[in-house]
């Protein structure tokens, strides 16, 4: 079973890769209205995590010229590219008694992905960000995307983070930046999630930024 712990994470195992590339993937299925759930301003999330990841080399779904779409066919397949951080945007959560991230088919239709099989096709990535759409705030805690962090690494995801969207949430972004600045300079995530901690205003909600990780013993801490 997963549990919380405050212990510092084991830096052996969360050193990112010294040539860091990106992919973010922001889910957009045509059919959101159905859910009850607001479009996505897609261009805004986009250009707000390439801000934060700076000149990390990145490859943004949907891509603007062949118009693939967020599905985790083409998800894993870009995979492939020696990518070290999966940013991952799109409604959470809870479908059978099991977290799910909704993703896309191939018409654009939504699909909802457990995390049981989201960890299976991401399981060579060392981070894995999540964060809602801007048009969906996260709250502190919100229940779905914690269950969500901790149960892809207890899937065997190395390190997996999540964060509000500044389009929701104005105490994420210097977080955030502080944060992929760190890594973007050779830090371990450890030492990042330090780093965008200390960041935090007086005023920013408490575990803006949480990280989640696996354990030798196959449980899923928390930092």
């Amino acid at each position: 079973s997963a549990r919380r712990e405050d212990k510092p994470l084991d830096n052996r195992r969360q050193r990112a890769s010294p040539n860091l590339r990106a992919l973010v993937a922001v889910a957009e299925p045509t059919n959101l209205s159905t859910y009850g759930l607001p479009p996505i301003d897609v261009s805004g999330e986009v250009a707000w995590i390439r801000a934060n990841l700076g000149d990390i080399p990145t490859v943004v779904l949907p891509a603007p010229c062949s118009g693939e779409r967020a599905t985790l066919a083409t998800i894993e397949r870009t995979l492939r590219d020696a990518v070290s951080i999966c940013w991952l945007v799109g409604a959470v959560s809870m479908r059978n008694s099991e977290s799910c991230l909704w993703l896309e088919q191939p018409d654009g239709v939504a699909v909802p992905v457990s995390a049981r099989v989201l960890a299976t096709h991401l399981a060579r990535i060392p981070l894995v960000v999540l964060s809602p759409p801007g048009s969906v705030p996260m709250v502190p805690g919100h229940h779905a995307i914690t269950r969500l962090a901790r149960d892809l690494a207890q899937g065997g995801i190395p390190a997996v983070l999540t964060l509000p969207s500044a389009l929701g949430e104005t105490d994420a972004a210097p977080c955030a930046a502080t944060f992929f600045a760190t890594l973007r300079d050779g830090g371990r995530v450890n030492d990042a999630l330090r780093a965008a901690r200390a960041s935090e205003t007086q005023h920013a909600a408490p575990g803006t930024l949480a990280l989640f990780h696996r354990e030798a013993d196959g449980h899923s801490g928390h930092g």
